[in-house]
């Protein structure tokens, strides 16, 4: 059965009303790539985040204790669809507000090959890679077996095996120079 006129209405009218929030770069990271975005995955986040609010409430603590110099790891864990992304985007959009980038990687099962995948499309999806090349040359060598570009135009990735602890303190050295520059919260999805 269609809904009458006037639900129609009262329907657009509430719609119309609704106040948006502006666009953060998690919502941006994949857009381009045609990929669903947080904002496209439930309802623009215009809808309140209803019943997670200990759970904000933890992460909140743990984004101010970062922004205060005192690097933080937090997981996000539990079963599909119980709203993982939805708090994650909802510290994200509170990281941007208050002066931070934020960075996001994507995993997925078919790239399982591609062990720092997720970090290089965080620091690809954000434009960092300008920055990056701030880094020690040392590690922007290392830097430069995941991302090519990081070797300068005559450069080339270092040749022979990689020994990846080598390439995670590679890492581990950008996300604090990025750090450094501006407050930075990294997502790996």
């Amino acid at each position: 059965m269609e809904p009458e006129p006037e639900t129609k209405a009262l329907y657009q009218e509430i719609l119309r009303q609704r106040p948006t929030r502006p666009e953060t770069a998690l919502t941006r990271a994949t857009a381009s790539a045609g990929e669903p975005t947080p904002r496209r995955m439930f309802s623009a986040l215009e809808a309140p985040l209803v019943g997670r609010a200990a759970e904000m409430e933890q992460l909140a603590s743990l984004l101010k204790e970062a922004w205060d110099g005192h690097g933080r790891l937090a997981a996000v864990v539990g079963e599909a669809g119980i709203g993982k992304t939805r708090v994650v985007a909802e510290l994200a959009t509170s990281a941007e507000h208050s002066g931070g980038r934020v960075l996001l990687g994507r995993s997925y099962e078919s790239e399982q090959v591609l062990p720092f995948g997720p970090w290089v499309d965080a620091f690809r999806a954000d434009q960092v890679i300008e920055e990056l090349g701030g880094i020690a040359p040392v590690w922007r060598s290392e830097l430069a077996r995941l991302m090519p570009e990081l070797a300068g135009p005559q450069g080339q990735p270092p040749a022979g095996a990689a020994d990846y602890r080598q390439i995670f303190g590679a890492v581990a050295q950008a996300i604090r120079h990025l750090a450094r520059l501006r407050p930075v919260l990294m997502v790996l999805e």
